[in-house]
């Protein structure tokens, strides 16, 4: 059963997707809201999934915590945001990000998919509506210091 990180400040998204992640057969190693307690998580628990926020509290960014955690393995990422800037994410760390609103078993679905493209090294020919995979956005020099590690 692969072990998933949920980095989301809004308490009732969290849960919801907690119990919608265990329900599809996930491990929840835990729930964060800010890059720092991330990071601190995943130290403890080595997660092989990350489903991020791209704003977390304290003005925490979401990416900073996906090079973190692939930084010394790879974990696969989901972003999971309401305020999707597709050039924001243009050759950045991740795999797959999700517009919210989303249902839980999108979610669910994006992490199979990023298990997928780990497990076999292809990325997917064709994701359903709502998904969108980080390495087919097209790149644009936006000043994004960020770099895909």
């Amino acid at each position: 059963m692969a072990k998933v990180l949920i980095a989301e400040d809004d308490a009732l998204i969290a849960i919801t997707l907690e119990m919608g992640l265990s329900m599809g057969g996930y491990e929840i190693c835990g729930v964060v809201p800010t890059v720092a307690k991330g990071i601190e998580l995943a130290e403890r628990h080595q997660p092989d999934l990350a489903v991020i926020d791209l704003r977390l509290a304290n003005h925490d960014d979401g990416r900073e915590l996906a090079v973190a955690l692939n930084r010394s393995r790879r974990v696969g990422i989901v972003f999971a945001t309401g305020n999707l800037d597709l050039d924001q994410l243009a050759g950045g760390p991740g795999d797959i990000c999700l517009q919210k609103p989303y249902r839980p078993a999108d979610v669910v679905e994006a992490l199979r998919a990023v298990e997928r493209m780990i497990q076999t090294g292809e990325l997917p020919a064709r994701l359903p509506e709502g998904l969108h995979l980080i390495d087919k956005i097209p790149r644009r020099d936006n000043g994004n210091k960020l770099s895909r590690g």
